[in-house]
């Protein structure tokens, strides 16, 4: 059980960047598993828009693990 905080940035190609663990769980099972967890999400990510004046979006997020 627990959480973690994840931070990442998310391209105009809908690709990640600076994907990292702001706030560990203090478990590194849980950590990596949040940061797989969005690596394999990013793949159905999508674009930003062509109307968009934004190029990049950054997010902190968080991901708990329960029972």
């Amino acid at each position: 059980f627990g959480e973690v905080m994840v931070s990442f940035t998310l391209l105009d190609d809908g690709k990640l960047e600076n994907l990292k663990v702001d706030h560990s769980s203090g478990s590194n099972i849980l950590d990596e598993a949040a940061l797989q967890i969005l690596t394999n999400a990013a793949e159905k990510f999508p674009r930003i828009p062509d109307y968009s004046s934004q190029k990049k979006l950054t997010y902190v997020v968080p991901i708990t693990f329960r029972k």
